[in-house]
């Protein structure tokens, strides 16, 4: 009896953790499919900026262009997301230390106030 309510709840368990994992890669799906989506657009609009100025001559040479601001451009943002992150790292590891800090010196000031005699 206990074999077949453990095989039940096994059972049970292994459905949704399949489902969990196949919502996630749905999820992650999209979001890689938005941000092809965008990298696409972004080298659309260079190249069209480049064929209607730069290249009115020569739009061929456009996308040849394009395609090296498009990719330059991602890894710039992909680095400036990392600059942020590591500018946010570093305020909250001071606002860490002062937290901790305070705290403790709240603490021994409370401390020697509950100990001093009155």
């Amino acid at each position: 009896m206990l074999n077949i309510i453990a095989s039940i709840l096994n059972n049970t368990v292994s459905i949704r953790v399949k489902r969990n994992m196949q919502e996630s890669a749905t999820i992650l799906q999209y979001v890689v499919e938005g941000l092809l989506m965008l990298y696409n657009w972004l080298v659309y609009i260079v190249k069209y900026t480049l064929e209607v100025t730069v290249f009115k001559e020569n739009p061929n040479l456009a996308q040849k262009y394009a395609d090296a601001v498009g990719i330059l451009s991602s890894i710039t943002a992909i680095y400036l997301i990392l600059i942020f992150f590591e500018t946010a790292k570093k305020v909250l590891k001071i606002v860490l230390v002062l937290g901790w800090g305070l705290l403790i010196l709240a603490i021994v000031l409370g401390c020697i106030h509950s100990m001093s005699p009155e």
